[in-house]
Order: structure tokens, then C-alpha cells, then sequence
């Protein structure tokens, strides 16, 4: 269920509520997206384990190779337009 949002305020990624209670929706997942984010999710616990404690993350989708909250446009350049793997 969709329920927050990532913003930039001032420069700076914070977790803020939808803005109207139409946008909390779910977001089904079939098969091949779920695998995609599994395989997504295993790089990135592998990520976790380099970083050791520079890791600042928390348990964010798309993330910096530290865990911390990517910027927007960082985000569309490293996972979007990215071949897939």
C-alpha cells in the first residue's frame, strides 16, 4: 500500500504523508516485477555488507551504496534508465 512519499524539502529527502487520502492506494506486483525487486533486493543486502558501518540506510527501495535516500534525479538515471541486468 502506497502510503508515503519521499520529497525534497529545502534541498534535503524527507518522508512526508500522500497528499489526499485518494492517493494511498495499492500497487499490485505480478510475478515478474516481484522477481525484478528480489533480485534488486539481494544486490543491494549485498551493498549493505560492503558498506558495513558507513551503512546509514534504512529500508529503502532504491538507495545510495551507503542506504541513504537517493535524489530524485539520480534515482530515474541509475535504476530507470539503466539496462536491465
Amino acid at each position: 500500500m502506497v502510503q508515503r512519499q519521499l520529497a525534497l524539502v529545502d534541498g534535503r529527502p524527507t518522508i512526508q504523508d500522500l497528499k489526499t487520502a485518494k492517493s494511498r492506494r495499492a500497487a499490485p506486483l505480478d510475478d515478474d516485477l516481484l522477481a525484478i525487486l528480489r533480485r534488486h533486493m539481494a544486490a543491494q543486502n549485498e551493498e549493505r555488507l560492503r558498506a558495513g558501518a558507513r551503512w546509514r540506510g534504512k529500508d529503502w527501495v532504491f538507495c545510495t551504496k551507503r542506504g541513504t535516500p537517493m535524489d530524485p534525479h539520480n534515482l530515474v538515471e541509475r535504476h530507470m534508465n539503466s539496462p536491465p541486468a
